[in-house]
């Protein structure tokens, strides 16, 4: 489940920057930030989703 997860984070990564040019919306001044912006975002959305399983095997979480 959670190396499935951090390919999940990669592909999710990979959609929000897509999402962004495929709008119209890159530049090359702010496509740093918008790189940046989608890798946090998915690696947030990506650790929470991680986070459930690891606090179950743990004891963290009955």
């Amino acid at each position: 489940y959670v190396i499935v997860m951090v390919f999940i984070g990669f592909h999710l990564s990979h959609g929000i920057w897509s999402m962004f040019q495929s709008m119209g919306l890159s530049h090359p001044r702010y496509t740093p930030a918008i790189k940046k912006f989608a890798a946090v975002f998915s690696w947030v959305l990506t650790a929470g989703f991680i986070s459930v399983p690891i606090a179950v095997l743990t004891g963290l979480v009955r």
